[in-house]
């Protein structure tokens, strides 16, 4: 979340103390313009001139400045290692100078650096050095960046109420303020809360907002990141060729950027996208450069998500122990970062994987999946894993299985989880009238959608 620059624009030049002029104030001003429509070599230009003159030529409080502005690119480009010394340096000037709100900046992007690596406790810790020495500075802009930043934070653990009221109090801030672009990107990370939360009709409007305001303002990567999450509602609801041309766009925009960070997110979601219509052959190389995109940015939460996808798709192509050493991986990072929403989905499907291996541990793995799922709310989770939970005690007790699954259609409303009971409920009882309903469900689904497990599981079940 970067912001504008900290000098007034007071003076066009700058003169420093040996003499040397240069229009350091209006370059930066020129810098930020380039930044929104992703023309990098330039703003670079601009950027390592500047630091370079500073160095050379200019007060402490320049130097500071300058430093802050070249680590933040490199931040904005996932170069983490040159940008952290640069942003320290900053910090230690603007501290000695008694500035607020430069350190309170400086401790911005060094806790996104830590959030992007997943060091949430040391990002959160440095967001919340933002928000004292914003408020110390009086400075309104810098509180409002800090709530954002701390409640990704809290949105990445799984703590959804912190995490919107932080929003709340960020977007009360920039209605203040009068920014509309801050307006829109708050809104549109209030829709990734409640999708979530589950309620997409309500993502599915932030999300518009959001890239409405980025086109008006012509944010390229505000509206990309908006198109991005207007994708996911399609994908979720099996509206695939709009999720495709969305993640297309994207996908443009971040190339014509040179965004590493908005590539990989892209190729992730279409990924997505070849996977529900059923092509793993397709989606393979597209996770594998997923993966490779998140590891060469040092991004642990992205790596672990691109793990995730690699192991369906290996799991797809029959080749359960490549899937299960992606999980393993997965898993590692995740218990490492407390990442509960992806926590969960993965245990439950490494759970499936030992449960058709014939390994015990099976039963521990989808009871810890089901409980986080039910603290994340992720019903979809808690519902298979609670699925394979009846099927494993339907192995000892047919009739207790058949009864767990029974108890689960009034928990799980929607037609896809009707569908899910409906069918193990047939496989576990052989009735008839279950698997009528099983057939009915999926067809219907498949009117509305795509996605290839719907007419698969139709031919399943018609067999």
């Amino acid at each position: 979340m970067k912001r504008a620059a900290a000098v007034p624009l007071k003076r066009l030049w700058l003169t420093a103390p040996d003499g040397a002029p240069r229009p350091y104030q209006v370059l930066s001003r020129v810098a930020e313009v380039r930044t929104l429509t992703g023309q990098w070599p330039q703003v670079e230009e601009i950027y390592r001139g500047n630091l370079d003159w500073a160095r050379r030529a200019a007060g402490r409080m320049v130097l500071a400045e300058a430093l802050l502005l070249m680590g933040g690119f490199h931040l904005r480009r996932g170069e983490y290692l040159p940008a952290e010394p640069l942003l320290r340096e900053a910090l230690g000037i603007f501290r000695d100078l008694g500035d607020h709100r430069g350190a309170g900046r400086a401790w911005g992007d060094l806790g996104a650096i830590r959030q992007r690596q997943g060091d949430f406790p040391a990002a959160l810790e440095a967001f919340g050095n933002e928000l004292s020495e914003s408020a110390a500075a009086g400075d309104p802009v810098g509180q409002l960046y800090a709530h954002g930043n701390m409640a990704i934070i809290h949105f990445y653990r799984g703590e959804y109420p912190a995490a919107l009221d932080r929003f709340e109090r960020r977007l009360a801030l920039a209605r203040e303020l009068g920014d509309e672009r801050v307006i829109g990107h708050t809104i549109g990370n209030m829709g990734v809360v409640h999708r979530s939360t589950g309620d997409l009709d309500r993502a599915m409007e932030c999300y518009r907002q959001d890239c409405a305001v980025n086109r008006r303002t012509g944010d390229r990567n505000g509206t990309a990141v908006a198109l991005g999450n207007i994708g996911i509602i399609h994908l979720s609801r099996g509206e695939l060729d709009q999720a495709a041309a969305c993640f297309a766009e994207k996908l443009a925009i971040a190339e014509s950027m040179g965004d590493r960070i908005g590539l990989k997110s892209a190729i992730g979601y279409l990924c997505l996208v070849e996977c529900d219509l059923g092509r793993p052959g397709a989606a393979l190389p597209l996770a594998r450069r997923h993966l490779a995109l998140a590891e060469e940015l040092g991004e642990k939460k992205s790596i672990a998500e691109a793990l995730g996808d690699l192991a369906n798709i290996h799991g797809d192509l029959g080749d359960a122990a490549a899937a299960e050493r992606c999980l393993a991986r997965a898993l590692a990072i995740e218990r490492e970062l407390g990442l509960k929403y992806y926590l969960c989905e993965h245990l439950c499907h490494r759970a499936e994987l030992r449960w058709a291996a014939g390994d015990g541990t099976a039963r521990g793995m989808a009871e810890e999946a089901a409980a986080l799922a039910a603290e994340v709310t992720r019903a979809d989770v808690e519902l298979g894993s609670r699925l394979l939970l009846a099927r494993i005690a339907a192995a000892a007790d047919p009739a207790e299985g058949a009864r767990l699954t029974r108890e689960l259609a009034p928990r799980f409303p929607g037609d896809e989880a009707q569908a899910l009971v409906a069918r193990q409920l047939f496989e576990l009882t052989g009735d008839q009238d279950q698997r009528r309903r099983a057939l009915e469900l999926y067809r219907e689904l498949q009117k509305k959608s795509k996605k290839y497990r719907y007419r698969q599981a139709i031919e399943e079940v018609s067999r």
